[in-house]
C-alpha cells in the first residue's frame, strides 16, 4: 500500500460510517460549491453588466431625440436668417418640442443619471440651450452655425460619455458591439455632419454670392458625412458575419438609409454648388425646398437610427435571457444532481446500516447463546460479504460452544456422580479413624500414623467437596437460598473460627464492620460464610507474615466484602487466570503451597450466582486484596430458573477465563 494513502486510511478507521459519508460529502462540496459559486457570480455579473448597457440605451432613446431637434432647429433659424421669413413659426415649433424632449430626459435622468454619472453633463447641455435659446433672436447666419454646432458636439459628447458609462462601449459580443458603434459613435457623427450640410447648405443659400470657403467647406463635410457613413456601414457587414439573422433586419433598411443620406449630397451639389436659374425659381423657395428634402432625409435616417437602437436592444434582451436561463438550467441540475446524491448516500448509508445491524444481531445472539440463523441481506457488496462470511463463521463457533458446553456438563455430572460415591467410603474412613486415635488402645507411633491418614483424608474429602460445589453451580443443582441474615453476628462467628488459623501461622485476623450496615439482610448466609472463608484460608495460605483485614462495609445499596493481605502477591501477568478451575501461581512440582485451585474459582461463581462481582488487585511482595460487590438484599430466587442461572454463570465464567483484564463479572 502506497505510503501516501495510510494516512487517509488511519483516518477512515477512526470514523463512523456516517462520519465518513459526512466528511466525503463535504470534500466534494467544497470544490464543487466554490466552482458553482464563482459560476453564479460571473453569471450575475454578466447580467448586470448587459442590463447596465440596456440602462444606456434607455438613456440614449431621448438623448438622441433632442439631438435630432437641435439638428433641425439650426436648420431652421439658419433658413429664417437667410430671408425665409415664413420659418418663424417653424422656430417656435422646434423650441417647443425641444422644451418638451429636456423634460423627457430630465425623468430619465432622475433614474438613470447618478448611475451612469451624467448628471453633471446633462446639467452643461441644459445650460448651454437656455443660453442659445435666449440668444436666438440675435444671431448670425455664422454665429447660428457655431453656437447650434457646440450644443450639438456637447449633445453627442454626451452619448458618447453614456455609452462609456453603460458598459455599452465594452461590449464583448460582436454584433452588439458594431451596433453599439453605429448608436453611439459613427451613426451620430455622419448625422451630425448631414445636419451641418443642411444648415450650412442653407446658409450658403441665403448669401448673394457663393464664395470659394463656402464650397471648401461643403466639400469638407460632404467628405466627413460620407465617411463616416461609408464606415457605419462597414461596422453593419462585420456584425452581419457575425449574426447573419441582423442583415434580413437591418441590411434593406441600412441600405435605404445611406441612399438617403447621400441624396442629401446629391442634393447639395445640384441646389448649391449649381447655382439655380434665377428665372425658374426665387431663392426663398430654393431654401424651402432644400429644407424640406433635407430634413426628410434626416427623419428618415433617425427612423433607421431606432431600428437599430432597438435591434440592439433585443439582442441584450436576448442575452441576459440566455444567462438567466442558463442559471436556471445549471441550478436546476445542481439541484437534482444534489438531491441524487443525497438519494444515493442515505441509501447507501442505510443499506451500510442494515448490513451492520444484522451482523450486531448475529453477535448478540452468539454473547446471549441463542444460537445462529442463516443471515439473509439484500446488499451484494463487500460488506455483506464480510457480514454472511462472520455469520457462517459465527454458526461454526456456537456449534463448537454448544458441544464445549455439553462436554462440560458431562464432565461436570460426572464429577457430581462420581464426588458422591466417593464421599460414603471417606467419611466412614474418617469414622473409624477417629475411633482408632480416642480409643487409647494404640501406641504413640500408630497414633501419629493414623492422625496422618486422618488429615489426609480430610484433605481430600474437601477437595471432593469443592468438585461437587462446581459441579453443581454448572448442573444448577447448588441454589442461593436468600434469608434474613444478622450480618454482625455472622461476622463474629467467621472471625472466631478464622482467627484460630491465623493464629497457627503467627498471623494476625483484623475484622472490621461497617456501622451504616443494616442489623439484618436478605442474604444466603451459609454461601457469604463460604465466600469468606475460602478467601481468608486463601490469604493465610500464601501469608507469612502480618496481619489479615476482613472489611464488611456498605456503598450505597451494595453489600462490599474485602478482604486483604500482606502476602507473596500475584505476577500481572497471571491476574487474569487466577479464577479459572484448577489455576495455581506456582505450578511447579516443588510449589511450596498445598491446594487444588479451586477455592477462588468457587468463590467467582457463587458471587455471579448472587449478580454480585468480584475484583482484584495485587502486586507481587506487597499482598492482595479481593473486593466482592453484592446487592444489598437478594431477591427471590426462583429454583424453576436454576439451569438457567447455571448456564449464564458458567459463560460468564468461561468469558472471562479469556478475558486479559482482571475478571469483574
Amino acid at each position: 500500500m502506497p505510503r501516501f494513502i495510510s494516512p487517509a486510511i488511519i483516518l477512515m478507521n477512526r470514523l463512523k460510517y456516517l462520519q465518513k459519508f459526512l466528511l466525503i460529502s463535504v470534500l466534494f462540496a467544497i470544490p464543487l460549491t466554490t466552482v458553482l459559486t464563482q459560476y453564479l457570480v460571473n453569471v450575475e455579473h454578466d447580467i448586470n453588466f448587459s442590463a447596465k448597457e440596456r440602462l444606456g440605451v434607455v438613456y440614449n432613446a431621448p438623448l438622441v431625440e433632442l439631438f435630432k431637434l437641435v439638428g433641425k432647429h439650426t436648420a431652421a433659424v439658419s433658413a429664417f436668417l437667410s430671408g425665409g421669413q415664413t420659418f418663424e413659426t417653424e422656430i417656435q415649433s422646434i423650441q417647443a418640442a425641444i422644451d418638451t424632449q429636456i423634460e423627457v430626459v430630465n425623468k430619465v435622468n432622475d433614474s438613470l443619471g447618478s448611475v451612469l454619472a451624467v448628471s453633471e453633463a446633462w446639467g452643461e447641455v441644459k445650460t448651454q440651450w437656455a443660453a442659445l435659446r435666449e440668444m436666438t433672436p440675435s444671431l448670425t447666419p455664422v454665429t447660428n452655425i457655431e453656437t447650434h454646432s457646440a450644443l450639438s458636439s456637447k449633445i453627442q459628447s454626451l452619448i458618447t460619455q453614456v455609452g462609456n458609462n453603460s458598459n455599452l462601449i465594452l461590449d464583448p459580443d460582436i454584433d452588439t458591439y458594431y451596433l453599439m458603434s453605429s448608436v453611439i459613435t459613427t451613426l451620430p457623427s455622419a448625422l451630425n455632419y448631414f445636419s451641418q450640410l443642411q444648415s450650412n447648405g442653407i446658409a450658403a443659400l441665403g448669401n448673394d454670392t457663393f464664395s470659394a470657403s463656402d464650397e471648401t467647406r461643403l466639400v469638407i463635410l460632404s467628405q466627413l458625412a460620407q465617411s463616416n457613413l461609408d464606415l457605419n456601414q462597414r461596422n453593419y457587414e462585420y456584425a452581419y458575419d457575425y449574426n447573419p439573422t441582423l442583415r434580413t433586419q437591418l441590411a434593406d433598411s441600412s441600405n435605404r438609409n445611406a441612399q438617403v443620406l447621400t441624396s442629401i449630397i446629391d442634393s447639395l451639389n445640384s441646389t448649391i454648388m449649381k447655382p439655380a436659374d434665377a428665372e425658374s425659381s426665387t431663392k426663398t423657395e430654393t431654401i424651402k425646398s432644400y429644407y424640406t428634402q433635407t430634413s426628410q432625409a434626416l427623419d428618415a435616417s433617425y427612423d433607421f437610427y431606432n431600428q437599430v437602437t432597438a435591434a440592439m436592444d433585443n439582442l441584450l434582451q436576448v442575452r441576459i435571457n440566455g444567462f438567466v436561463q442558463g442559471r436556471t438550467v445549471i441550478l436546476v441540475i445542481a439541484a437534482l444532481a444534489l438531491a441524487a446524491t443525497i438519494y444515493v448516500f442515505a441509501g447507501f448509508y442505510l443499506s451500510v446500516k442494515g448490513t451492520i445491524a444484522a451482523l450486531a444481531q448475529a453477535a448478540e445472539r452468539i454473547v446471549n447463546q441463542r444460537g445462529t440463523g442463516d443471515l439473509v441481506l439484500e446488499s451484494r457488496d463487500e460488506l455483506a460479504q464480510a457480514a454472511i462470511a462472520f455469520n457462517n463463521v459465527a454458526k461454526g463457533l456456537d456449534l463448537a460452544r454448544r458441544e464445549s458446553v455439553e462436554a462440560v456438563r458431562m464432565k461436570d455430572l460426572f464429577l457430581a456422580t462420581m464426588s458422591h460415591e466417593l464421599r460414603t467410603p471417606l467419611n466412614a474412613m474418617i469414622g473409624f479413624l477417629h475411633l482408632m486415635i480416642f480409643s487409647g488402645q494404640m501406641d504413640a507411633d500408630n497414633t501419629h500414623m493414623a492422625e496422618r491418614a486422618l488429615a489426609n483424608t480430610q484433605r481430600l474429602l474437601s477437595l471432593i467437596n469443592n468438585i461437587l460445589d462446581l459441579s453443581r453451580i454448572a448442573t444448577g443443582g447448588l441454589e442461593i437460598v436468600p434469608s434474613t441474615m444478622e450480618i454482625r453476628y455472622v461476622a463474629a462467628s467467621l472471625y472466631g473460627d478464622l482467627k484460630l488459623l491465623a493464629q497457627e501461622k503467627s498471623l494476625r485476623l483484623e475484622l472490621d464492620v461497617d456501622q451504616t450496615l443494616p442489623e439484618k439482610m436478605n442474604q444466603d448466609e451459609s454461601r457469604i460464610s463460604q465466600i469468606v472463608t475460602n478467601l481468608v484460608t486463601n490469604a493465610i495460605k500464601f501469608t507469612e507474615s502480618g496481619a489479615i483485614n476482613m472489611v464488611f462495609k456498605r456503598r450505597d445499596e451494595r453489600f462490599i466484602i474485602q478482604v486483604a493481605d500482606p502476602g507473596i502477591g500475584i505476577p500481572q501477568s497471571k491476574q487474569h487466570l487466577i479464577f479459572d478451575d484448577f489455576f495455581q501461581v506456582d505450578s511447579t512440582s516443588t510449589r511450596s503451597h498445598q491446594g487444588a485451585g479451586l477455592g477462588l474459582a468457587i468463590v467467582k461463581r457463587l458471587v455471579l450466582l448472587m449478580n454480585g462481582t468480584i475484583n482484584l488487585t495485587s502486586e507481587v511482595g506487597k499482598g492482595s486484596t479481593f473486593t466482592i460487590e453484592l446487592p444489598l438484599n437478594l431477591p427471590s430466587y426462583n429454583p424453576g430458573d436454576r439451569r438457567k442461572q447455571a448456564e449464564h454463570v458458567f459463560a460468564k465464567s468461561m468469558s472471562s477465563q479469556s478475558d486479559q483484564s482482571v475478571p469483574v463479572a
